[in-house]
């Protein structure tokens, strides 16, 4: 049983049923953190935290896949709306997958192929002219596609001389050349024997003779290109009789079981716990986790080294961790997180607090940092960056969760799931942030930004504050203005300081300017990278009088 004691339940059933005294001071001295406006030296940017207008959906998306300016999602809902529709209202039919356009956000309206049932798991092409959709349908726009499907990209016809013919549920699915490999529940792939593990050809669906085995069910795949390898993680405890615990890599060419040292180092298997998604950048293969009082402390993310299988580094965050992509040097990630104070982030407090949506560094911080507590204590642990979208959770698989699938390019990152609300603002299912975004998103903390004032000298003014914070920019610049209103007012004080909705310290700054015995008003203005502004309520004191001390 993981100490985190997360809340998700099982996947099954989701799927079948101090204060800082500052004067006059530059920037505070503090590591350069990436955010949409990073502090020089830049190494990584984020795309903003600004959730831009995206297609709705009414239920719930469990996988989306990029093709140029193309999004596609599948899950389980029967309607589609526009952004900004309420529930309910300005619907289209969408009955299980749907296609979006990137840059805009809006419902591609002649794409629009049926599931009779969920779908599970996306796929493209290496061209981008097929799209594999998996899950637990078995007619796709009326013709029969037990769990396995190709679409065409344009038109979302059914490809007719695509046909697998799986025999249960179908989970994961991966391109590598011209083959299709697929993860799930089934023990038959067109009418032959599967345990679990199977590959296809993408143009014909014809099985190929590789044929791993394992003992549970297969959740996420990978295969880095040009590796010769696929790496296969789920539930299962065994992979061709081999004890691994949750993740296995296999020989493209015979489906060997390779000798990867990372196997057993997150032991996520069986009916409580298991090792959720892979994604891959090439370089890396990286997993993410969940359990449930099963057998493993891990829940977080982890990167693991293609050429030799060793562990790369762990974000040993607590709180079930659904998807990852990375983009560049960022990985970005969805789930619960509720303790992630050993890499730097929120702790873990009471009530439970979660950051749904998170990004850190595909590689190992360049300080050489590691978890700073908990079973990861000994491993590198990757920097986590300045990007901070608030999702509510939503209520549709009853797990009460927000994004369960997140993917992207180069420009945008999109998430899927069931949340109501991104931001504070109505989003249902889906969602968009880009790099470069609209740089909009405003400063959080108004009522606490609300200034003291105490003289402790005369012709002296001590102001202090809490810090705000920002979903996309660490640094902030606080203004102490002096005046009767905010359009009379002078800036007295002006500071930086870093800040993070977990990390808000007391700022203070001395006026020593204001006439001894004169009654003073007080404003506190902090302003984010891009000039966004929050100007707190004022507050009105004393100065004590006498002689102003030098």
């Amino acid at each position: 049983m993981a100490p985190s004691r997360s809340r998700a339940r099982r996947w099954l059933a989701a799927v079948v049923g101090a204060v800082v005294s500052v004067g006059l001071l530059p920037a505070l001295a503090a590591p350069a953190h990436a955010d949409s406006a990073p502090v020089a030296p830049v190494t990584v940017r984020t795309v903003t935290a600004d959730s831009l207008p995206t297609v709705q959906i009414n239920g719930v998306v469990w996988d989306q896949v990029v093709v140029g300016d193309t999004v596609y999602a599948t899950g389980n809902f029967s309607q589609a709306r526009p952004a900004g529709a309420a529930a309910g209202t300005n619907q289209t039919a969408r009955s299980n997958i749907l296609a979006y356009r990137l840059s805009t956000g809006a419902l591609l309206p002649n794409w629009a192929p049926s599931l009779n049932g969920q779908g599970l798991a996306l796929e493209a092409s290496a061209d981008g002219t097929r799209i594999f959709v998996a899950g637990e349908f078995t007619t796709v726009s009326g013709v029969a596609r037990p769990r396995l499907a190709a679409l065409d990209a344009t038109t979302g016809a059914v490809i007719t001389g695509f046909n697998a013919n799986v025999n249960s549920r179908v989970r994961a699915l991966e391109v590598e050349g011209s083959t299709l490999y697929l993860g799930g529940a089934f023990s038959a792939v067109g009418g032959q024997a599967r345990t679990r593990l199977a590959a296809v050809d993408v143009t014909s669906g014809a099985l190929r003779t590789w044929a791993p085995q394992v003992d549970a069910e297969v959740y996420g795949l990978a295969a880095p290109s040009g590796r010769g390898t696929v790496v296969a993680g789920g539930r299962f405890q065994f992979a061709n009789g081999q004890e691994v615990k949750g993740l296995g890599a296999f020989a493209a060419t015979d489906a060997a079981l390779l000798g990867w040292p990372s196997y057993g180092i997150f032991p996520n298997y069986g009916p409580d716990s298991a090792i959720w998604s892979l994604s891959t950048d090439g370089t890396r293969v990286y997993g993410t986790a969940y359990d449930y009082f099963g057998p493993s402390q891990f829940e977080g993310t982890f990167g693991i080294d293609v050429t030799n299988g060793a562990v790369s580094f762990v974000n040993g965050c607590k709180g079930d961790t659904y998807d990852s992509v990375p983009i560049g040097d960022v990985l970005y990630s969805v789930g619960h997180p509720h303790d992630c104070g050993m890499i730097g982030g929120h702790p873990q407090v009471d009530p439970w607090t979660f950051q749904r949506a998170l990004a850190h560094t595909t590689a190992p911080a360049a300080d050489g940092r590691r978890n700073l507590y908990g079973p990861y204590s000994t491993y590198n642990a990757p920097e986590l960056l300045h990007w901070l979208p608030t999702y509510s959770a939503g209520t549709f698989t009853g797990q009460s969760q927000a994004g369960w699938s997140v993917t992207g390019n180069s420009e945008y990152v999109v998430i899927g799931g069931e949340f109501p609300r991104v931001n504070g603002a109505a989003q249902q299912g889906l969602s968009r942030f880009r790099v470069n975004g609209p740089n909009t998103e405003p400063v959080q903390g108004y009522p606490e930004l609300k200034p003291s004032i105490v003289s402790l000298a005369p012709g002296t003014a001590r102001v202090a504050w809490t810090a705000a914070w920002d979903r996309d920019n660490r640094r902030l610049t606080y203004e102490v203005l002096r005046g009767a209103t905010t359009g009379s007012s002078v800036v007295v004080g002006t500071l930086t300081a870093d800040s993070s909705w977990w990390d808000r310290k007391r700022l203070a700054f001395t006026d020593t300017t204001a006439p001894a015995g004169s009654s003073q008003t007080y404003r506190v203005r902090v302003k984010d990278a891009f000039g966004n502004n929050l100007v707190s309520a004022a507050t009105t004191a004393t100065v004590e009088g006498g002689a102003t001390q030098p």
